[in-house]
């Protein structure tokens, strides 16, 4: 089924059958995408999960299956770096006391030349190429298939894909000497995708992800939980003990506010104002060559 229709029917019922089939469907190109940028299974199989949760989660304006591809893409890129980053500056820290030692270069292959920076090249293209290279060589669609997706002809297509592939080799900085068009369209047949884990697929599935319609507090604890159950035992068990770190430093903070507060109202002035009002005098009014007077003390003549 059609990926776009299967997210319309996840968006409009929360079938959870329709979702599973989502992540069948796409894995594989996100996955390869996340692999790429990292170099780590691990830590892309963590991107694979957070981008499927920010389907889920998010509600993009998608037109079609190729601006489906294209936003889980773009998405895997963004997030992939992200993670990248981080890992970069967690493994420079580790490292700053043990000296480099300088090694004698090595001639890399053109795929591991292409790799590290192929997809923020990809993701710099304009949609209509960007589109036509994921339909084409991510989702390994015909060149009859691509033109359906695309509303083209076949040989519309193929102009279509040829002109981006040529775009795509201009922003990677290749010289035609190194890779010509038909040598990155080979590579990337062989090498833009690849298989995710099976258990990976298996376990995405089982996950229920949270839609963009579920905003309640329970919705969003449900969706942190599985968060949690998705990391690593190590991961899940520090988590927990910096959560509870962190109640019992409230709980002491508010002991201590509690004990040390000084009474707002002094016992003098407690007392003042508890003291009962007595009615104080009411002034006394009499006649006087025809006009009223009024005498603030009774006991004083006037």
């Amino acid at each position: 089924m059609n990926g776009i229709v299967l997210l319309a029917e996840y968006r409009q019922t929360g079938s959870e059958r329709a979702f599973a089939e989502l992540v069948r469907q796409y894995t594989n190109l996100v996955y390869s995408v996340a692999l790429r940028r990292l170099s780590d299974s691990q830590g892309a199989e963590d991107v694979v999960q957070a981008v499927f949760m920010r389907l889920a989660a998010a509600k993009p304006k998608l037109g079609g299956e190729a601006e489906l591809s294209a936003w889980l893409h773009r998405t895997t890129v963004h997030v992939a770096i992200d993670v990248w980053r981080r890992e970069t500056r967690r493994r420079n820290r580790e490292q700053q006391a043990f000296a480099m030692e300088p090694s004698a270069p090595e001639i890399p292959e053109p795929w591991e030349l292409i790799a590290p920076a192929l997809d923020i090249a990809i993701n710099q293209l304009g949609a209509a190429d960007r589109q036509a290279l994921l339909m084409r060589f991510f989702q390994r669609k015909s060149m009859r298939e691509v033109g359906e997706s695309l509303g083209v002809n076949e040989n519309a297509a193929k102009m279509r894909v040829s002109r981006a592939l040529e775009r795509l080799r201009s922003g990677l900085a290749l010289p035609g000497a190194v890779c010509t068009a038909a040598t990155l369209s080979t590579l990337l047949l062989t090498h833009s995708v690849e298989a995710a884990p099976s258990q990976l697929v298996a376990r995405l599935v089982t996950v229920k992800f949270l839609s963009a319609g579920a905003t309640s507090a329970f919705g969003i604890f449900s969706l942190l939980y599985q968060l949690l159950m998705l990391m690593s035992k190590f991961k899940l068990a520090t988590l927990i003990g910096l959560a509870l770190l962190g109640l019992t430093l409230i709980g002491i903070h508010s002991a201590l506010r509690s004990s040390t507060r000084p009474d707002p109202v002094p016992k003098v002035a407690r007392s003042i104002l508890m003291r009962p009002r007595t009615a104080s005098p009411r002034p006394v009014l009499f006649e006087r060559n025809r006009g009223i007077v009024r005498q603030e003390n009774p006991r004083i003549p006037v």
